[in-house]
């Protein structure tokens, strides 16, 4: 009985402690420690350079300041999934005008650390436009009953837990090998947002003030920035304690030569070494209280996927991928870039488009039922009676998403595609109407 009574206390006490990691994890997010990697692997022979082309002499202080804006940028995407945000802002930049957004980020940076932060934004672009079509098809192979029901390939649309598990799995196995900057680094490097650089470009991309969508705007972001820098990277750590003899069993001999090649050139292991710090004492107490934790319901995310050594391999390989194209990326801005005085770096080499972040593919009606409930809820919000005027360049892509027939496995009834386009009809006549009255004043 007091065995029973300890285990009751512990799984409240531990529920109390998961609680908001658990609200933060079971976000739609690519890992939170993949995409700092990423930053970590391009900031030295990519990002740096771009920098001090763009503001010569920059000293060390203030390179390490644009490094903790980059890596507030890199997750900024997923901002209004944590507590206290809200799940439309985040929604639209993984489903509506991803591209424009980025473009609209380092198109109106006016410092080394507004432009940090605006790259770390095009890095969470690159990675999950490049990284999510690879955990798609690892979840489905994670998942034979998935696999069944959904074939080769298993979106988080279909599979929320399950896409959550595989990516933090493969955060604990980087961790339990060293692989990833230590959080003494992470610590001293910090974590920025950019916070009026990404009230304009928002606006600028949708035409809606930050503000109104989160109501405690700095609540929010000092929320993420907490999450983010504290309390994930430690739940990982936790997530490695618990299951260190299941990790033990994976076979390290992949091929890594290129990963570990950029890792070695971070300025973690120039300024830090390669010695891993142990769990303390607090990590490996959380630990035992998540392995008392039944795996039920939003719990399940606390027990990772731990991938083998081929599903490493892959994730190995999606990782340089990643930092290839976003290197194919910053070459293109740093060659339409002028003197820093006078030169803002030109986004229409990029062409970004728009990618369904969850996908990797072209956003299109019909392929992606979030992404279909993102657009209708945009539509509906610039008619509401009170909304300001729609504008020309949201309402174009409006006009253009929902011009071709659903294409894709979210199938759209007829009827509710003749009530959208009647919509976009109202609402065309009331753009057009409130244009005419501009020009008319």
């Amino acid at each position: 009985m007091a065995l029973r009574s300890f285990q009751g206390f512990t799984r409240v006490a531990c529920l109390s402690l998961l609680l908001p990691f658990l609200g933060a994890t079971t976000a739609n997010a690519y890992s939170v420690l993949s995409h700092e990697e990423v930053i970590d692997m391009a900031w030295t022979p990519y990002l740096v350079p771009l920098l001090q082309a763009r503001y010569p002499g920059l000293t060390a202080d203030q390179l390490r300041e644009a490094h903790s804006y980059a890596y507030g940028g890199c997750l900024i995407q997923d901002l209004g999934y944590y507590p206290f945000g809200n799940k439309f802002y985040s929604d639209m930049l993984h489903y509506v005008r991803t591209g424009a957004f980025v473009e609209a980020l380092l198109h109106d940076a006016g410092n080394p650390d507004e432009l940090a932060f605006a790259l770390g934004a095009l890095a969470h672009y690159t990675a999950d436009a490049v990284g999510h079509p690879y955990i798609n098809r690892l979840t489905a192979e994670e998942n034979p009953k998935l696999k069944k029901k959904y074939g080769d390939v298993v979106t988080y649309e279909q599979a929320k837990v399950a896409h959550v598990r595989t990516e933090f799995g493969f955060d604990v196995v980087e961790v339990a090998h060293g692989r990833y900057s230590q959080e003494n680094y992470r610590d001293f490097i910090g974590f920025q947002v950019a916070k009026p650089l990404l009230d304009r470009a928002f606006e600028e991309t949708y035409g809606m003030k930050l503000k109104d969508l989160l109501h405690d705007e700095d609540h929010a972001i000092t929320t993420y920035r907490s999450a983010v820098s504290e309390l994930i990277p430690k739940m990982t750590v936790v997530a490695v304690t618990a299951y260190a003899k299941q990790i033990e069993k994976e076979n390290p001999g992949f091929n890594k030569r290129k990963f570990v090649y950029r890792l070695r050139r971070t300025e973690f292991e120039k300024s830090w070494g390669r010695n891993y710090s142990k769990p303390g004492f607090g990590t490996r107490f959380l630990a035992f209280l998540v392995k008392l934790l039944p795996k039920i319901g939003p719990l399940k995310v606390l027990k990772p996927k731990i991938p083998n050594a081929t599903q490493q391999d892959g994730y190995i390989k999606s990782v340089n991928q990643t930092v290839d194209r976003y290197d194919e990326y910053l070459k293109q801005l740093a060659s339409s870039n002028g003197k820093a005085d006078t030169a803002e770096i030109s986004t229409a080499a990029l062409a970004l488009g728009g990618a369904n972040l969850d996908t990797g593919d072209l956003i299109r009606f019909g392929q992606y039922r979030l992404s279909d409930q993102t657009h209708e809820r945009l539509l509906h919000e610039y008619l509401k009676p009170n909304a300001e005027p729609v504008p020309p360049d949201v309402l174009e892509h409006l006009v253009h998403f929902y011009a071709d027939a659903p294409a894709g496995e979210n199938h759209v009834p007829q009827k509710d595609i003749d009530r959208i386009h009647l919509q976009l009809t109202d609402l065309r006549q009331r753009a057009a109407a409130g244009y005419a009255t501009k020009v008319s004043n």
